[in-house]
């Protein structure tokens, strides 16, 4: 639900900050702040290339992205509503590419000037060729931890899904008999044979989730079974880009790390595309995906959409929510990125000169022309205010860097209305206040706008003070603060130490909410044991989050 700030308190942070900040920018903002304007503030943007130092650029990105991503009221504004009609919207772009591109695929129609296009698009079928090899006997399926078609609310844990009856979509029947085998299947027809058999719908459905005060981001819940196998193959493209050089696990620290170098040579471009995963058409796909693996991934998509109580054929070959969409747009953009430095003798170093990720591309500067020009024609829309091809500024994967100086800012998600809430934006800030020490001279230490944040906490609560590695279930601040290991002082402070030297604080620790497999049958108990579930049970999910059942002041280790 979207709504105006709560109460006092955030405005006391943000006005504090703004102050802290003390630019020209900060100060309308505060001033903004104070009159309860907040469309102006949310809809604020900063441009890297107005700035010529990073401290200043900084500070003003600091205070025009705090509140960007909180659930604020724009008035005249539906953001749901915008998500609907950029799902239309994409669907028509789509639509157009699918024309365009369907003439290569069938090889009709084409002029003189179009076979170094032909000629293009067969290297880059190679290229993803030789990544992915053959289609493998076997997949290895997964399950996902979020709802499916008919697995919603609360009942999305894996033995809920492995209790009800599935759903599955027409098509990714036929690739049923590979799954046949499995202890998902087993539970199924020893204690409910009679929901063995999954319900077979059209296709996906549409939802938004929140994304920023102006717009929502939109989603599609697929088919139980589907998603089942396209997390399969997934997991397989993922397995086959890392032998390629692009481990997924890895990738986003190593763009932050080459965006910073990119940001000090300016040898390196960083690209973002816009609604990247809505706009891979189907045609696209069928036109540089080999022949075996692209009639794999036909039958375990959506072909049809549920759209506020209508079914849609979507245009688009996979949407957010499909188990393969961001490694099949990885797999894509690298292998066109790839075939581009080949034609343009550049060598690649994935990883060094060349990284993907998703939608986030790290690329040579040499071919960012063609690069541009080859996204247009496969139907991409590139994000304009996100990319950066000159200049000192470079931004990957949430690393925004200026002449090498880390200025990534801070997004608020949620209002700070519980103790664990005001004691990760109190961390929060102490963060951003730190970022002088790394290159940026003369930045204030923001320790105004954090001692606001700790006004939210209770006294008993503000006094667990701890060092960073513990994240936010203390109060991060100096060492010699937290931690007395003798003297008088050690009855009041929240710290301990243990015969062997090990070193506890006192934290605010979440108490899970956990389901034990007892209230499931033997079957499917044992079948979550396979899955990797834990004995002690599982912890139930609302909106996308593990349901806590409270917090309390316990100890914690910090270490030796």
């Amino acid at each position: 639900m979207r709504q105006n700030l709560p109460d006092q308190q955030l405005v006391k942070v943000f006005t504090a900050l703004c102050d802290e900040l003390d630019t020209s920018l900060s100060r309308r903002l505060k001033k903004s702040a104070k009159e309860g304007d907040w469309a102006t503030i949310v809809k604020t943007k900063v441009d890297p290339s107005d700035y010529v130092t990073a401290s200043y650029f900084y500070k003003d990105s600091l205070v025009a992205n705090f509140l960007r991503k909180l659930p604020i009221t724009v008035e005249g504004l539906n953001p749901t509503d915008v998500t609907y009609q950029g799902f239309l919207a994409n669907e028509q772009h789509n639509h157009q590419t699918n024309l365009r591109l369907m003439r290569f695929c069938d090889n009709y129609g084409l002029e003189p000037s179009d076979h170094r296009l032909v000629e293009f698009f067969i290297q880059v079928k190679k290229r993803i060729s030789s990544i992915l090899g053959r289609v493998p006997d076997s997949l290895v399926g997964k399950f996902g931890k979020g709802s499916t078609f008919t697995d919603i609310g609360e009942f999305t844990t894996l033995p809920d899904k492995m209790s009800t009856r599935s759903s599955i979509t027409p098509e990714a029947r036929d690739l049923l008999p590979l799954f046949r085998d499995t202890a998902w299947v087993r539970a199924l027809l020893g204690d409910h044979q009679s929901m063995s058999d999954p319900d077979t719908v059209r296709g996906n459905r549409f939802t938004t989730v929140r994304k920023t005060a102006l717009s929502d981001r939109g989603i599609c819940i697929e088919p139980s079974w589907n998603v089942f196998m396209q997390l399969a193959i997934g997991s397989y493209f993922s397995e086959r880009l890392a032998k390629a050089g692009l481990v997924k696990e890895l990738s986003q620290d190593i763009h932050r790390i080459m965006a910073r170098s990119a940001s000090l040579t300016g040898r390196l471009a960083t690209l973002d595309l816009t609604d990247a995963s809505d706009l891979v058409s189907y045609q696209l796909v069928r036109l540089v995906m080999p022949d075996d693996w692209f009639q794999v991934l036909c039958a375990t998509r959506s072909a049809f959409t549920l759209v506020k109580g209508k079914w849609v054929k979507v245009e688009k070959f996979s949407s957010m929510g499909n188990g393969f969409t961001f490694e099949l747009m990885t797999l894509i953009l690298l292998s066109v990125a790839d075939t581009l430095c080949q034609r343009h003798e550049v060598k690649v170093k994935i990883g060094e000169n060349l990284s993907v990720y998703g939608d986030d591309i790290i690329a040579p500067t040499q071919i960012v022309p063609d690069f541009l020009a080859c996204l247009s024609f496969l139907g991409l829309k590139l994000n304009v205010r996100k990319t950066f091809t000159s200049g000192s500024f470079r931004e990957s994967c949430g690393g925004d860097y200026f002449d090498g100086i880390d200025v990534s800012p801070f997004y608020l998600k949620e209002f700070p209305n519980e103790p664990q809430q005001h004691i990760a934006l109190a961390n929060a800030l102490r963060r951003m206040g730190r970022q002088y020490r790394n290159g940026i001279n003369g930045f204030p230490a923001i320790r105004k706008p954090w001692f606001r944040a700790l006004d939210g906490l209770p006294s008993h609560i503000r006094r667990l003070r701890g060092p960073e590695h513990l994240g936010d279930l203390v109060v991060h601040d100096d060492y010699d603060r937290w931690y007395e290991p003798t003297g008088a002082r050690r009855k009041n402070l929240a710290h301990r130490e243990t015969p062997d030297r090990r070193k506890f604080v006192r934290g605010y620790v979440p108490i899970n909410k956990t389901l034990s497999l007892d209230n499931w049958s033997p079957l499917v108990t044992l079948a979550c044991a396979l899955y990797g579930v834990p004995s002690c049970g599982v912890v139930p999910r609302r909106n996308g989050n593990d349901v806590v059942k409270g917090y309390r002041v316990r100890w914690t280790a910090v270490g030796w």
